[in-house]
Order: structure tokens, then sequence, then C-alpha cells
């Protein structure tokens, strides 16, 4: 296993990290100020106009808006953290460590996918460069032979 598979590895699981604390800074920011009529007149129907769901739930969409941005963020957190738990200790264990890292890259890969249609600039470029990072750490070097304890 090469050293700069884990090097690459750890590097995506912090961008996550990072990137969930920049995404919480935007959620938890004031909406700017609307440039025209026709702004603010969307920017109004978003908080006001609630939609009911049945069963006593009734949203607006900046509620949706705002629930999938927390759900971003917070799944970037999980994902960094729990690379970098079980990133420590993965390596000992080359079928684990591989199916690891080939899941990170192909899981940040569909998200950049969905970044590149959905979102704009700084969230693609962090997804980005999450992506990248995994996916050096998945596509790097030959695998180590599994450890054995014993030889026959």
């Amino acid at each position: 296993m090469a050293k700069r598979q884990r090097i690459f590895f750890r590097i995506g699981s912090w961008a996550c990290i990072a990137t969930a604390g920049i995404h919480l800074i935007g959620h938890f920011t004031p909406p700017p100020a609307p440039s025209s009529d026709a702004e603010a007149t969307l920017q109004k129907l978003m908080v006001s106009y609630r939609k009911d769901f049945g069963a006593g739930f009734s949203r607006t969409t900046m509620d949706f808006v705002k629930g999938f941005s927390l759900s971003f963020s917070l799944f970037l957190l999980f994902a960094g953290v729990v690379g970098l738990l079980v990133a420590a200790r993965a390596p000992k264990d080359p079928v684990l460590w591989r199916g690891l890292r080939l899941a990170y890259a192909v899981g940040m890969g569909c998200l950049l996918a969905i970044s590149a249609v959905y979102f704009f600039l700084p969230p693609l470029f962090c997804v980005a460069v999450i992506f990248l990072a995994f996916g050096i750490a998945a596509a790097y070097g030959p695998e180590a032979p599994p450890a054995t304890s014993e030889m026959r």
C-alpha cells in the first residue's frame, strides 16, 4: 500500500470537513438583498408560501432549501470524519482499504456530477478538490500484499 494513497485519502477527508464548514458559514449568513422587484417577489414567496404535504406537514420552498443545505454539510462532515477514522485502521486490511478508497472516489464522483448540474462555482470547486484527492487515492499505485503472521 502506497503512502501517497493515505496522504491523498486524508486530504480528501479533511477537504470534506472544510467544505462542510464553509458551507455552514453560507447557510447561516442572511440572504442578500433582492436586486429587483422580481427577485423580491420570489424571495417573499420562498419564505411565505406554504404547501400542505399531509399528516400535519406544511413547508415552504425555503424550508426545503435549508434542509438540503444542512444535509449537504452534514453528509460531507460525516464522510470526512468517518474517512479519517476508518483510514487509520483500514490500511492494515488491503481489501477493506481498496474498497473504502474506491467507494469514496465513486461517491464523490457522483456528488461532483450533481454539483456540475445543479450548483455554482464555489461548491463545484470544493467537490472537485475532494473528488480529485479521493480519485488519486483510489488509483495510485499497487496494493501491498496482505501481511501474514505465519509462514506455510
